[in-house]
């Protein structure tokens, strides 16, 4: 009898542990599935943002190269040359000049010069005028520039129009008279880069799954633009398939939603493949518009889960016959012994835990405490606790006037919308947000620029949100003088007459001063007279020329000095 009790629990425990055990398996594949797709997500962002990066860089160095036709047309080939021989990265495969009718003038690779690219899409955008100052960057890459160059598959031209310019001399006369002379087309500057040496490395930095990881690239009208494990892909569109396609498609809703979103991930499967993970993002830039999509095979993520799954049943049919009998065993002659055993190391790893514990806390509070940085915890809409950095941050004098309050009550109203649906995306994704910059109201009414990181934890058991904080108002500041320094001083080279330039004088200065009301006065000496060729006021017309004796525009002037008045 107790033979057959002893047999019926061992069947009943082993069947039970292992609907447990294939329970645990599609749990955990299901879960590390969403792990790395969640990961893959991130390494499509990533990788769409390196592109852009990249592109923006080399659309720079074109836009540079390009401007030197407006200084010195004769210097401007043996630049470009001096440019290609000294670049460190083997993805600039070319730079070549076209003429104003696309004829090749210079190239730097052989056999190009004097080859007629009129009629091609580039060279035809670059003759409208609208686009002067523009660049446009295109996938079509005539046959010249698509010859085996260092192993790069995917590459792009990246077209700047160049217009003659005027010399000083013709500047100066043109700043007197009044008189825009006009710029002329003078032709293009292409460079031909390669972008397959950037992919590939990218992801076998980012990936553990390097070997068997694809990604290719769509453009917004369905275009495909770059698939490496499957070139004969590239060109075609999905909006125009044809019956090859269905060869090895089931369906295509995959792409539709691919092409529908700005970023996000998507599963398919091709006939006779495995399933497929993919992420997607979008780049954006000049005139493209692409979605960078990462895949990899399903089985590829979920092998581990899968590889040993009939050894852990096996081991488990052990395991649980072994328990049984050691239970059995122990059952009758060492219960109480055991038990003992068992209760006492419970209490001293319970010991060890809280003494863990508090230590822990010691130090996190000790950290938290002597942080630079504001941090403050919300659980259920409320601040829950600060450390000293927040009460000095928004100018407080104790805790007890931030705990109990809302943390968006200190956001600036223009700015709550945006920072509460970022915080909100990371508290309901269980993820660390990204760096948030917005503004804060003070206790006193003042207004400072901060960043926001925040992240998802517990208060007293309860889901809360972190959030660490930093004023960044005099970075905003830096940023924002460098900004109009820079601006000023390119003005003095791309305003065409000095009407223009002294608008964008004012224009830029109201950015950090107040500049509703700004006049320039220019003094001449042979009438003793103070003209004001830039004048706005808001209540006042624009005077003649007057003396103003005994202004402060007439101190300012005699003695060379900056002079700031206040109310006092």
């Amino acid at each position: 009898m107790k033979s057959k009790i002893l047999l019926t629990s061992f069947i009943f425990v082993f069947v039970l542990s292992i609907l447990i055990l294939f329970e645990f398996h599609y749990s955990t594949e299901k879960e590390a599935i969403e792990r790395f797709q969640a990961h893959q997500l991130f390494t499509s962002k990533q990788l769409a943002k390196e592109l852009e990066v990249y592109l923006r860089y080399q659309s720079q160095s074109a836009e540079k190269l390009s401007s030197l036709v407006g200084k010195n047309n004769a210097l401007l080939s043996s630049a470009i040359q001096e440019y290609f021989q000294n670049i460190t990265t083997p993805n600039v495969l070319s730079i070549s000049l076209l003429d104003e009718k696309g004829r090749v003038s210079y190239s730097t690779i052989k056999g190009a010069v004097e080859l007629n690219f009129g009629e091609t899409q580039f060279s035809k955008w670059g003759r409208n005028e609208p686009n002067k100052g523009e660049q446009f960057i295109s996938t079509e890459v005539p046959e010249i520039f698509s010859s085996p160059n260092n192993g790069q598959s995917f590459r792009v031209i990246i077209a700047s129009p160049m217009f003659s310019g005027t010399n000083k001399g013709e500047a100066r006369s043109t700043l007197k008279s009044k008189e825009k002379l006009p710029a002329a087309y003078a032709g293009l500057l292409i460079a031909v880069i390669g972008l397959g040496d950037i992919l590939t490395p990218f992801l076998q930095s980012y990936d553990l799954h390097k070997e068997k990881q694809s990604v290719w690239i769509l453009d917004e009208d369905g275009t495909v633009l770059y698939q490496p494990t499957h070139p004969e892909m590239v060109s075609l569109n999905i909006r125009r398939k044809d019956k090859s396609c269905s060869e090895c498609h089931n369906s295509f809703d995959y792409i539709e939603t691919i092409l529908s979103k700005n970023s996000g991930t998507t599963n398919y499967e091709l006939k006779e493949t495995s399933q497929k993970l993919s992420s997607f993002a979008s780049l954006r830039y000049k005139n493209l518009s692409w979605k960078i999509v990462v895949n990899v095979p399903l089985d590829e993520v979920s092998k581990f889960a899968d590889k040993n799954l009939l050894q852990t049943v096996g081991l488990v049919f052990v395991l649980v016959f072994t328990l049984i009998g050691s239970a059995f065993y122990v059952f009758r002659s060492k219960r109480a012994k055991i038990l003992l055993e068992e209760e006492g190391k419970r209490l001293k790893e319970q010991i060890a835990l809280q003494e863990k514990v508090r230590e822990t806390e010691e130090h996190y509070k000790s950290v938290v405490d002597n942080s630079p940085d504001a941090i403050l915890i919300v659980c259920e809409g409320k601040i829950v606790f600060v450390n000293p950095a927040a009460i000095e941050l928004v100018g407080a004098t104790s805790p007890e006037d931030l705990v109990g309050k809302t943390a968006i009550q200190f956001v600036h109203s223009d700015d709550k919308q945006f920072v509460s649906n970022k915080l909100y995306e990371a508290l309901t994704g269980g993820i660390t947000s990204d760096k948030i910059e917005g503004r804060f109201i003070k206790m006193d009414g003042s207004i400072i620029s901060v960043e926001v990181v925040g992240s998802q934890t517990t208060f007293n058991g309860k889901p809360s949100f972190q959030s660490i904080i930093s004023d960044i108002t005099e970075k905003k500041k830096v940023d924002l003088e460098r900004e109009v320094l820079y601006e000023i001083t390119e003005g003095i080279t791309t305003t065409h007459n000095l009407n223009e330039l002294l608008k964008l004088i004012h224009h830029s200065l109201g950015k950090v001063i107040y500049a509703e009301n700004c006049f320039i006065a220019l003094y001449d000496r042979k009438t003793k007279l103070f003209n004001f060729p830039f004048f706005i006021d808001k209540f006042d017309p624009q005077p003649p020329p007057m003396a103003m004796k005994k202004s402060c525009t007439s101190y300012i002037f005699k003695t060379g000095k900056p002079l700031l008045l206040t109310q006092e």
